[in-house]
């Protein structure tokens, strides 16, 4: 079963916070972490497939909470943010919705991970260092299939 522990605010402390849960990628994302013991606040718009995705996790002895989120409201994602040790987000397009998710995970001093692979977020991010290393967070992109396939390739050839 995944580990869940009590913060001193009452909420529970949960290891990562899935934006974009119920997506194919976010799929996918939520069963690795689920299997490797983390537990998984999973989030995104509609609650319908959110809860799905729980119930699956559950059959398998996973915790996950469920929250539905929306990206651009900062108090939404405070909310979803509130107790989880990292952000990882799997929505898309990245150049337009990891900037509002970012500021969220500085000002609340939470690390962010995504899979972009789209060169305008990619850079955005880089872009945004300093106020990492001033808020001590690590901000990492391009954790996914896509980065390390391009890479690949681009090496390859």
């Amino acid at each position: 079963m995944a580990k869940i522990s009590v913060v001193s605010d009452g909420q529970a402390a949960v290891d990562v916070l899935l934006l974009g849960a119920a997506g194919n990628s976010g799929r996918l994302i939520a069963a690795e972490l689920a299997a490797r013991g983390l537990s998984v606040r999973l989030a995104g718009r509609r609650r319908g497939p959110l809860e799905d995705l729980a119930r699956v996790l559950a059959a398998d002895g996973a915790v996950a909470q469920v929250r539905t989120v929306n990206v651009s409201d900062a108090a939404s994602l405070a909310d979803a943010m509130a107790g989880v040790g990292v952000v990882l987000s799997s929505i898309g397009p990245f150049a337009r919705q990891a900037g509002p998710v970012i500021e969220a995970c500085l000002t609340a001093g939470v690390s962010y991970v995504d899979i972009a692979n789209e060169w305008a977020a990619v850079r955005g991010l880089l872009d945004r260092d300093e106020q990492a290393r001033t808020h001590a967070v690590a901000l990492v992109t391009g954790a996914g299939f896509g980065p390390a396939a391009t890479e690949t390739l681009v090496l390859r050839l």
